[in-house]
């Protein structure tokens, strides 16, 4: 394996982290529920679940980096909406389900 293998995820960049900071708190709430909705009982890779997050996305939100998306669910773990099992930072060597 090489060392990219390994590497957290990428920053969203300075001009992607601007975009999502014009993000109003109900563009989020509804990101998050969103989440929610995909994630059940089960423990789901997060890199499955932000692609079926972005899919249902409009397209205002839906080019938005992976890594906003993994901040999401990293928020929602912080909040005990979910739990988490691996590394966050890495949304292929992690996986989420909702918390019991």
């Amino acid at each position: 394996m090489n060392d990219l293998y390994y590497q957290d995820d990428r920053e969203p960049t300075q001009s992607e982290l601007e975009q999502i900071s014009g993000l109003s708190s109900d563009q989020i709430a509804e990101i998050d529920n969103d989440i929610l909705t995909v994630v059940d009982v089960r423990f789901k890779k997060v890199a499955m679940i932000v692609a079926m997050v972005k899919a249902i996305q409009p397209e205002s939100t839906r080019h938005f980096p992976d890594t906003f998306f993994t901040r999401r669910i990293a928020h929602l773990v912080s909040t005990d909406q979910l739990e988490a099992q691996g590394n966050l930072k890495k949304m292929r060597f992690s996986e989420v389900r909702l918390n019991r």
